[in-house]
C-alpha cells in the first residue's frame, strides 16, 4: 500500500527535479505521469482485505474523480478464490500539468516560472541550453532577470571597458547590484559574451574573479618595496603601488632582494644599486611574468622551514638566477639556540623542483628531522650585524 502522504511526497519530489520545468522549455511533453502501485499477491489481499479496503477508499476520495483535479486511480479486475470478483488500483496518473500542479498547490510557482522563462529567451535566446541545466535558477532570481539581462547587455555592448563597477552608469542599476549578483552574472556572461571579450586567467576563487574576468579594474594587491641606495622619487624610499603600476615601472638597480618578513624588509640595510621588496609571504605569485624583474639580480631570503624553501623554489621558477640569501646549513647551525618548531601538521611536504642540490638536501634533512625534530629558524631571529656581514661579503 501506499499512503496518500507518499503520494504526495513522490509528486513533491518529482516536482523538484525540475523534469517540469525542463520540458516547458525544451517543449516536450511528461505526461501523463503515473506512479505503479504495489502489487498484492492473493494472501495479502485475504489476510488484509479490511484495511486494503480502506486504503483504496481514502486514496479514491482524493482522487479526480471526487476532487475535481489530481490523480486518477487505474484498476485492475481481479478473481480471487475466497472474495470473488474485486477492483484493485494499480496505479496512480496525472493527466496533465493542470492537475499536477494543482495537486502539489504549485499552480502559481509554475505560472510565474513559464512567464520568467518566457521573457528571458524573448530577450536573449542563447539562453536556452544553458536554461535547460539551470533550472532551479529561474525562481532564485525571479524579480531580477530583467536587471540582470540589462547589465549583461551593458558589460556584451561595452567589453572589457577598463573602468571600476562604480563608474559605470547603467539605467536603474546601481554597481552595488552588480556586486551583489556576481555569482549569478558570471554564470550569464559566460553564455552571452564572446570568448574573446573573456579573460579566461584568472582563478575563480580570487577574491577579484568578476572584475579581472570581465575587464574591470579593481582593488589591486600593493606591492611594499624600499629603495635601498639613492631615490627616483624625490628621496622617497618606502613605496607601495598596485600590482599593474608595479609591472609597469623599471627601477635602476641592479640587485633585487626578496624578503618574507615585513619588518626584514624595513629594516634591510642601505646598499647601493638594490632595492628590497618585502612582505608578500606566498603572494610572491604575483611576481611572475614581470619583464623587468627578469633583467635583474635576485636574491631570495626566507625562513630556513619547508615553506620557506617553497617559496624560494617558486621564485626561482618564475626567475631562474634568483640566489639565495642566508638559508645554508652553516646559518641553520650556527643560530641553532634560536631554533623553533615548525608545527608537523603544516609542513611543506611536496616536491620542489627549483632547489640547488645544497638546498635540496637541507630541505629534505628538515623534512626528515636530520638535524632535530620540526627544527626552523625564522629569518627575524638572525641577527642583523649577521645579516650585514653576509650582504659585504
Amino acid at each position: 500500500m501506499i499512503s496518500l502522504e507518499k503520494i504526495k511526497l513522490k509528486a513533491e519530489q518529482l516536482w523538484q527535479s525540475q523534469r517540469l520545468q525542463r520540458a516547458y522549455i525544451t517543449g516536450e511533453s511528461v505526461f501523463p505521469i503515473v506512479f505503479k502501485l504495489p502489487k498484492l499477491s492473493p494472501s495479502t489481499l485475504q489476510r488484509d482485505f479490511s484495511s486494503l479496503r480502506a486504503w483504496a477508499k481514502e486514496i479514491s476520495l482524493h482522487s479526480k474523480e471526487f476532487l475535481g483535479y489530481g490523480y486518477q486511480i487505474n484498476y485492475k479486475e481481479i478473481i480471487h478464490r475466497q472474495l470473488g470478483q474485486q477492483l484493485l488500483p494499480i496505479e496512480i496518473s496525472f493527466e496533465n500539468p493542470k492537475d499536477f500542479l494543482q495537486f502539489i498547490d504549485m499552480e502559481n510557482d509554475f505560472q510565474k516560472f513559464r512567464q520568467s522563462i518566457d521573457a528571458i529567451l524573448a530577450k536573449e535566446p542563447d539562453l536556452k541550453e544553458w536554461l535547460i541545466s539551470k533550472t532551479h535558477y529561474v525562481p532564485l532570481f525571479e524579480n531580477k532577470w530583467h536587471s540582470l539581462l540589462h547589465v549583461c547587455d551593458f558589460i556584451r555592448n561595452n567589453p572589457q571597458p577598463n573602468c571600476y563597477l562604480r563608474e559605470i552608469s547603467i539605467q536603474n542599476i546601481d554597481s552595488k547590484y552588480i556586486e551583489q549578483n556576481k555569482k549569478i552574472l558570471i554564470e550569464l556572461l559566460d553564455q552571452l559574451l564572446p570568448l574573446e571579450q573573456i579573460n579566461q586567467d584568472p582563478k575563480p576563487k580570487s577574491a577579484y574573479y568578476f572584475e579581472q574576468r570581465y575587464g574591470f579594474k579593481h582593488d589591486e594587491q600593493l606591492i611594499r618595496f624600499r629603495i635601498l641606495g639613492k631615490s627616483i622619487f624625490n628621496h622617497v624610499h618606502d613605496l607601495s603601488v598596485p600590482l599593474s603600476d608595479f609591472k609597469k615601472i623599471t627601477l635602476p638597480c641592479k640587485k633585487v632582494y626578496i624578503t618574507e618578513n615585513k619588518i626584514n624588509g624595513l629594516s634591510f640595510p642601505l646598499l647601493e644599486d638594490a632595492m628590497v621588496i618585502f612582505g608578500l609571504g606566498y603572494g610572491i605569485q604575483s611576481l611572475r611574468n614581470i619583464a623587468w624583474l627578469a633583467e635583474k639580480e635576485i636574491i631570495y631570503w626566507g625562513d630556513i622551514d619547508t615553506h620557506g624553501f617553497a617559496m624560494l623554489s617558486q621564485i626561482r621558477g618564475y626567475y631562474p638566477q634568483t640566489k639565495a640569501l642566508l638559508m645554508d646549513l652553516e646559518t641553520l647551525q650556527k643560530f641553532k639556540h634560536l631554533w623553533v618548531a615548525e608545527p608537523a601538521d603544516k609542513q611543506y611536504m611536496g616536491s620542489l623542483n627549483y632547489l640547488t642540490p645544497d638546498e635540496q638536501r637541507l630541505f629534505a634533512g628538515l623534512v626528515n628531522n636530520v638535524w632535530g625534530e620540526n627544527v626552523r629558524l625564522e629569518q627575524e631571529r638572525i641577527s642583523f650585524q649577521f645579516l650585514c656581514e653576509a650582504l659585504n661579503k
